[in-house]
């Protein structure tokens, strides 16, 4: 493989990497199986916290070198950024039809109130908060939207510091960066701006607070207003931050106790890691073939299944042999991702049918 090419070409190694992403996000997803408490904790909180980020970086990356490299996103850019925005938002909606309706039909079997009901409506058409891997797409539709509102009145730099503003305001939301907690468990006024953010806006892992600084980041890349590094430094340097997050990992598990229910999404480090990550990337050339095609459609299409091969899972650890089979070290991680690229191909092959197009509309 050339080391040596224009970030600008079509390059599979996205590609691949988005399926080893969506193979990531599907271990966090699972259960590793491991019998170490603390090698569990780490490869989901630390290594596979790097899938989502690059997953949003690419989106900005590839979106921005579509429009035209004009100082504003003025029309036909907004024409594109719409269309791309509007795609996200139809695949968000109809995936929560997917999942809400028999979510939808438990809530009714269990008895839930008309105004629970409504409460949960919200949380999962409002917020984003749908199914447990959804808030995705709902994230990245608003990321989208807030760099077309902004960008429209200041630089893209500008918007990118305004996106950083906003995620160390998220971080700072969180229990364990919660650094002001004692002024804000002090003042009644502060106390109540707290309830209203968390109750009308929800978790910081969202649009506005954890995709808009790595969309804004593709965005900067795809424009050329933020250049990608190359040599061999590159590689040490991703070496270099992947290690700062694991420690910042490692300092947020203390400070809840070493709980292994801690929550790490949302890092410093994951910003510089993701950049460099990418420009590591980018020095890796395959050459185009038909199939990477076929694979960047699936990445997509593994990320919105993998929840069902989940759920069939479940039903098979009813049995004693299924569920010894599924204790196995990675055993449950390796099947749903498996079961999920199978479903993924099957599903691009049938769209490719005259009567069976619609599926397109799902990705």
């Amino acid at each position: 493989m050339n080391s040596e090419m224009n970030s600008t070409v079509e390059n599979p190694i996205w590609d691949v990497a988005k399926l080893v992403m969506a193979f990531l996000v599907v271990g966090i997803h699972t259960h590793s199986g491991l019998r170490s408490a603390d090698a569990d904790f780490f490869l989901r909180e630390w290594l596979g916290r790097f899938a989502v980020p690059l997953f949003f970086l690419l989106a900005g990356y590839f979106l921005f070198q579509k429009t035209q490299p004009a100082e504003r996103l003025v029309p036909p850019d907004s024409k594109t950024v719409g269309k791309y925005g509007l795609r996200i938002l139809r695949m968000y909606v109809l995936w929560t039809c997917v999942y809400l309706i028999p979510q939808t039909f438990i809530w009714v079997r269990e008895r839930a109130a008309f105004r629970q009901l409504l409460i949960y409506a919200e949380y999962a058409i409002v917020r984003g908060d749908s199914y447990m891997h959804l808030w995705y797409l709902s994230a990245l539709c608003a990321a989208i939207f807030l760099i077309w509102a902004l960008h429209r009145f200041c630089s893209l730099p500008a918007v990118g510091v305004t996106a950083f503003c906003l995620y160390v305001f998220g971080l700072l939301w969180l229990p364990h960066y919660y650094l002001v907690r004692g002024v804000v468990e002090g003042s009644a006024p502060l106390s109540g701006f707290y309830t209203l953010l968390n109750r009308y806006i929800g978790w910081p892992r969202n649009g506005m607070f954890y995709a808009f600084v790595f969309v804004v980041l593709g965005a900067l890349l795809g424009r050329n207003a933020l250049k990608v590094m190359r040599g061999r430094k590159v590689w040490a340097l991703t070496a270099l931050f992947a290690a700062l997050s694991f420690a910042e990992v490692w300092w947020i598990r203390r400070q809840n106790g070493g709980s292994n229910a801690t929550y790490c999404a949302l890092q410093l480090a994951l910003i510089p890691a993701t950049y460099f990550l990418f420009c590591a990337l980018s020095q890796i050339c395959i050459a185009p073939r038909p199939v990477y095609r076929t694979l960047r459609k699936c990445s997509t299409l593994i990320y919105c299944l993998h929840p069902m091969v989940m759920l069939l899972c479940d039903l098979l650890k009813k049995n004693d042999i299924a569920r010894i089979f599924f204790s196995m070290p990675f055993t449950e991680w390796i099947v749903v991702y498996a079961a999920a690229f199978g479903l993924a191909l099957a599903w691009v092959r049938l769209e490719r049918s005259p009567r069976l197009r619609f599926l397109r509309v799902m990705h």
